[in-house]
């Protein structure tokens, strides 16, 4: 088992709840500092909320108490998805925010990484957030939650560059072991030629 870590999307659906979608945001990218692998680094908001959710987004993010005033919470827009704050790993306080004309534009800008970690969709319309979770290629998704989520009892990891194999219980067995078949007679037996 391998964990090398994500370049984590957010995907915010025109149909989602603003206020709820801006705080699973902010929470989801800057806990611990953002340095978690599972912090959302990517956030990309579907046009009719954009403006919206960017306004609200900064302004929350503005306000999050800092430590050393020399690394604070950082949101960047416009950012070329070929930008490498956009593809490598910044494990910081920072996220890329991106309008996107359709939630299927941000999965296939989501897709785009070289990174599967983990990803969160949020929507209004559980049916479509399902159906955005199977387009994304990455380990895991959160549909109507922030990214950073670990429960034990499921497989963890990533596909990519993310890393290899799953850690949770009967997952890490399975992953951290191997498999041997061995046989033992306990009296000779009789062979054909």
């Amino acid at each position: 088992m391998l964990q090398l870590s994500g370049q984590n999307p957010l995907i915010v659906a025109g149909d989602a709840d603003l206020e709820y979608a801006v705080d699973a945001a902010t929470f989801g990218a800057f806990v611990h500092q953002g340095q978690v692998c599972m912090c959302a680094r990517r956030i990309y908001v579907e046009r009719p909320l954009a403006e919206a959710f960017a306004e609200r987004f900064a302004a929350r993010v503005a306000a999050l108490p800092t430590g050393d005033p020399a690394d604070p919470a950082t949101v960047l827009t416009d950012v070329p998805d070929e930008a490498e704050i956009a593809q490598g790993e910044t494990f910081g306080p920072v996220v890329v925010l991106e309008p996107v004309e359709s939630a299927e534009q941000a999965v296939a800008r989501a897709n785009a990484s070289d990174f599967g970690l983990v990803a969160s969709v949020i929507t209004g319309d559980g049916r479509r957030g399902l159906r955005l979770a199977a387009a994304l290629d990455v380990g895991i998704v959160h549909v109507n939650d922030q990214p950073v989520n670990d429960e034990p009892h499921m497989p963890f990891g990533g596909v990519k560059d993310s890393g290899w194999g799953r850690s949770g219980t009967g997952f890490a067995a399975e992953e951290f072991c191997e498999l041997q078949w061995v046989t033992v007679r306990d009296q000779d037996r009789a062979f054909p030629f």
